[in-house]
């Protein structure tokens, strides 16, 4: 058996990947992901609505603690700490913000808090182009 010389091992530092801290989104093009950050900054509410701003090609979400007519609400039961929206019709309203985008890149868009609101909004025109998706 061939021993080994633990002196030949150097030590180094793990830095272990941390979440965002800040909302953001990742929007491809059948899904528009909103990190935990989002939920968390808003009170993770029992319910929010999404808003647009066509001309600024922004939009917004905002948290709510009582359901409404427009809101989205989600179930108490609910264990997810992420949300997202899946439905093509609704992905791509929002893909169509963006006309210049390309079909098969994700992009990523940093939140902006907004507090006496309760609402994060998204400016699309800062978005970044994210990696490709791991297989």
């Amino acid at each position: 058996m061939h021993t080994i010389d633990i002196n030949d091992f150097k030590w180094f530092e793990y830095y272990p990947q941390q979440a965002n801290p800040n909302p953001e989104i990742t929007i491809s093009a059948n899904e528009v992901i909103f990190n935990v950050a989002t939920l968390k900054t808003l009170g993770f509410p029992p319910s929010i609505i999404l808003m647009f701003d066509p001309d600024n090609r922004r939009f917004a979400i905002q948290g709510f603690m009582k359901k409404g007519s427009k809101t989205i609400n989600f179930p108490p039961e609910r264990k997810s700490r992420i949300f997202g929206i899946y439905k093509k019709d609704k992905v791509q309203f929002i893909r169509d913000l963006m006309p210049e985008w390309d079909e098969k890149t994700r992009f990523k868009v940093q939140g902006v808090y907004h507090k006496k609101e309760n609402l994060v909004v998204y400016d699309l025109k800062t978005a970044s182009v994210c990696s490709p998706k791991k297989k």
